[in-house]
């Protein structure tokens, strides 16, 4: 039997938010950079699982998905299923008379996901995720892909499991097209929600899976009006953490290209611009969100991004030396980034526990009777 109880540890001043980025398959670079942090955490001796470092996880489409992975209950027959470590057992110590030190146990830090198994998901199920539908006139008067393949991947992912249940606060972000605002799904709001149903609708991609209804509302890809979600992640983390007096943003891109476009030589017109145009706006979308993110007061931002040459891949190119590229290009970017990424261990490894962090307590069994 056990319970949950919020322990107040240690007054913390400053607060670190994690936002991971949309992108389809290209998910797999971020899931490689969680694993080396993870990783490289564990070196330190920092036993800790990733996601209890942050005080905020945000994530927009393929992003959510990552970002509800990190702290997700696991089920017995989830594809996340895996034999569970010891969980992390937190003390405190306290002053007692004649200046004796006392260690008090507080509760425990339950393990979740295997970093390494996130990318596995995109790797062996990227099919299911990515299924064309079986139709007359392709793409032309229906969706690209059948959402009953992928709303079944995330019921065998995330099953039972509803927003509440994630053990760190976390953002998922869709799009309401008839308000024309983001939907923000929150696992410290949003009580009576699946997790499986928030993420179908993070990644309602329009042509690729048909809009997903919650509560009588359409919602589409939050990729729409926020394919980098850091500056939602930021404006949540201001409500919940009032009183902090610093931010620090680390920001998992999925290598979404830098467009190089030179209008002048389109034909203009419908024809010309109809595929331009959903490139610079996508592109527009992530520099913005670069620059306001930079601009935050009293905030740092570290972006994991770099420039790639070659072929670019797309987001529901599933090939398998598709897949493999990603892989490669995840490994060069932590290699470039190596030196940022190092830092950002050094320091989450020295963090305390944020005061707020649920705690699991075991109950002792009752023998009074």
């Amino acid at each position: 039997m056990s319970k949950w109880k919020i322990v107040k540890i240690e007054e913390e001043e400053e607060r670190w938010i994690l936002s991971i980025d949309g992108g389809g398959i290209r998910g797999i670079i971020p899931s490689l950079i969680l694993d080396y942090l993870d990783k490289a955490l564990k070196e330190k001796g920092d036993k800790r699982p990733l996601y209890s470092h942050f005080d905020l996880i945000a994530g927009t489409s393929t992003g959510g998905i990552i970002a509800a992975v990190l702290s997700a209950p696991i089920f017995d027959t989830s594809l996340l299923h895996r034999e569970l470590g010891d969980n992390v057992k937190v003390y405190k110590t306290e002053k007692h008379l004649f200046k004796q030190q006392k260690k008090i146990f507080l509760g425990e830090i339950p393990q979740r996901v295997e970093i390494s198994q996130i990318k596995k998901l995109y790797m062996e199920h990227g099919k299911d995720i990515f299924e064309p539908k079986m139709k007359l006139f392709g793409s032309l008067f229906s969706e690209k892909y059948n959402e009953s393949s992928f709303e079944f991947f995330l019921h065998r992912t995330f099953q039972a499991g509803m927003l509440n249940d994630l053990l760190i606060p976390t953002l998922i972000v869709s799009y309401n097209p008839k308000g024309s605002t983001p939907y923000l799904f929150k696992s410290y709001e949003n009580n009576s929600i699946f997790i499986r149903d928030a993420l179908r609708a993070t990644s309602a991609a329009p042509m690729y899976f048909s809009p997903s209804k919650i509560e009588n509302t359409a919602l589409l890809d939050g990729g729409l009006i926020a394919n980098n979600p850091v500056i939602l992640a930021y404006q949540e983390a201001r409500k919940l953490y009032p009183n902090c007096k610093k931010f620090h943003l680390l920001s998992l891109s999925t290598l979404s290209p830098k467009l190089s476009l030179d209008v002048t030589q389109l034909s203009g017109g419908l024809a010309g611009w109809a595929e331009p145009i959903t490139k610079i706006y996508s592109n527009a979308q992530l520099e913005m969100a670069d620059i306001a993110a930079s601009a935050l007061p009293n905030t740092e931002y570290i972006r994991i991004w770099k420039e790639f040459e070659g072929e670019k891949i797309k987001l529901d190119d599933i090939r398998s030396e598709s897949l493999q590229k990603l892989s490669k290009m995840g490994e060069d970017l932590i290699t470039d980034k190596q030196e940022v990424l190092n830092d950002v261990v050094s320091r989450l490894a020295t963090r305390p526990l944020a005061e707020e962090f649920p705690l699991e307590v075991k109950l002792l069994e009752d023998h009074t009777h």
